[in-house]
């Protein structure tokens, strides 16, 4: 057997391999998403600190309204360094540097002017864009660069600069805290994954353990079923049928080939004598004639013993094929009857009919159509009807009863009654079993496998064929079948 890995193995494989990317992909998409919050929140404070010193410029000259707008003013200036020193007290989740420029591009007043910034954002202020991520000298900067109006006239301008690094930090904290997070859900989800594929599969590792010790010759072990009604379990039941059915076969088989043993050794062995003493007889022709004459008769029993046993195989392997049609079973009885007619003359046996226990002739006889397999049924009574002759003493009554149940199921039932010896209760069963012949009774003669076949021709076409001792003496063979309500017109 060549080396590979295992199912378990590819699953588990593709489970991590599944877990790795979704959770990566997932990963990736939630820090683009936490990237991309950062730089609106970013963007949102850099607005509302432009938009904060802008509202709070326009109220100080609304309330210097007797005085002329002249960003150099005194009091002005006053006010922008109480509002940076105002400003240095209040949090705020970013670092950054507000320039006000006027509409020379000459700055105002700043928040913070050891940055140094003043003529980086003075260009930046002639942009049409409003945000910008720049580098000046050293870290990257977010800056904003809006317009100072006051009563539609442009005062200057206000630039918001806030360092990168804080963001950056932010995002690549996240970015790593979101890694572990990952990484110990791969391991995690792989190591559970595992367990759980080792767990599913440890009922077909029990499977395939029983199945090793299951041998040609040992079909009795089955498979461990395990409980619930999921994949694993129905699998498991379809094998120990199918185990089932190939141990049936196997004994059938062996049953078979100690049934023809047990049966030819003895036809077999007188052929050889008499063939023996035909040896010795070679000069009294009449003689050796005779023997070759009982030879013969007994050969062609041989032939017809193998093919009885050929059919009863055909039958109990499935191979007989069924055909159901629309029959009158009343006209199956009669051509048997007739056809029987020698053998009922020869003992002076009487062959009537009667429907639920009620004699009637022929010609009065309500035609009984039935659904069945004429040719399975014709063999089945044919097989029945021999026996009753058999057993039924001269000049009693062979009779076929025909009655109708009317329940849940429609089920037709046809009994053969016939006046000989009852059927010992021991052998009630075994009489339907092969080569089985009732002791002490001389006319159990043949190969005791006439009612074995008509058994098993009843139940290919789903019928069944039972033997009971009737009240008022006998024996009789019931067979019956559900069939098909006939269709209204």
């Amino acid at each position: 057997m060549r080396p590979g890995i295992s199912i378990r193995q590819r699953l588990t494989v593709t489970h991590v391999g599944l877990t790795f990317v979704l959770l990566a992909t997932l990963g990736w998409v939630s820090y683009l998403y936490f990237e991309t919050n950062q730089e609106h929140i970013l963007d949102d404070f850099l607005k509302n600190e432009a938009k904060t010193i802008l509202v709070s410029c326009d109220d100080f000259w609304k309330s210097h309204s007797d005085i002329s707008i002249n960003l150099q003013n005194a009091d002005f200036k006053i006010f922008l360094q109480n509002y940076w020193a105002a400003r240095l007290n209040e949090p705020s989740p970013f670092k950054s540097t507000i320039y006000l420029f006027d509409r020379k591009g000459q700055v105002v007043g700043s928040s913070n002017q050891a940055l140094h910034l003043d003529g980086h954002l003075a260009g930046l202020s002639k942009s049409r864009e409003a945000f910008k991520t720049v580098v000046f000298q050293g870290p990257p900067y977010r800056v904003l660069d809006q317009n100072w109006t006051f009563k539609g006239r442009r005062l200057g301008s206000v630039s918001v600069a806030c360092l990168l690094t804080d963001k950056n930090a932010t995002a690549w904290g996240f970015g790593l805290t979101l890694f572990l997070l990952l990484a110990a859900s791969v391991l995690v989800s792989s190591f559970l994954g595992a367990f759980l594929i080792e767990k599913a599969f440890k009922p077909v590792a029990e499977m395939a353990r029983a199945a090793s010790r299951i041998s040609e010759t040992n079909l009795k072990d089955r498979l461990p079923e395990p409980p619930g009604n999921d994949e694993v379990g129905f699998l498991s039941r379809t094998l120990n049928a199918l185990l089932q059915r190939l141990e049936v076969d196997r004994s059938f088989q062996e049953n078979l080939v100690q049934d023809l043993s047990h049966q030819l050794r003895t036809p077999l062995t007188v052929l050889r004598g008499r063939n023996e003493n035909a040896l010795n007889l070679l000069e009294d022709r009449s003689r050796v004639r005779e023997v070759l004459e009982d030879n013969l008769m007994d050969i062609d029993q041989i032939v017809a013993f193998l093919n009885t046993m050929l059919h009863l195989a055909k039958l109990e392997n499935g191979l007989e094929t069924t055909q159901k049609v629309r029959e009158d079973v009343l006209h199956l009885v009669k051509e048997l009857g007739e056809e029987l007619q020698p053998l009922w003359e020869e003992k002076n046996l009487h062959f009537v009919i009667s429907k639920e226990g009620q004699d009637l002739p022929w010609e009065n006889f309500p035609a009984t159509w039935q659904v069945f397999d004429p040719f399975q049924t014709r063999q089945a009574l044919m097989n029945i009807l021999d026996n009753a002759y058999r057993y039924a003493p001269e000049g009693s009554v062979i009779r076929v009863d025909f009655s109708e149940n009317c329940d849940d199921d429609i089920v037709f039932k046809l009994t053969i009654f016939n006046e000989g010896p009852p059927i010992p209760q021991d052998s009630m069963d075994k009489i339907f079993k092969r080569f089985y012949r009732v002791r002490g009774q001389p006319e159990a003669e043949g190969f005791g496998l006439g009612l074995a076949i008509a058994r098993s021709l009843m139940e290919s076409q789903h019928g069944h064929l039972r033997a009971f001792n009737p009240p008022q003496g006998g024996a009789a063979f019931e067979l019956s079948w559900e069939y098909e309500k006939p269709e209204k017109t």
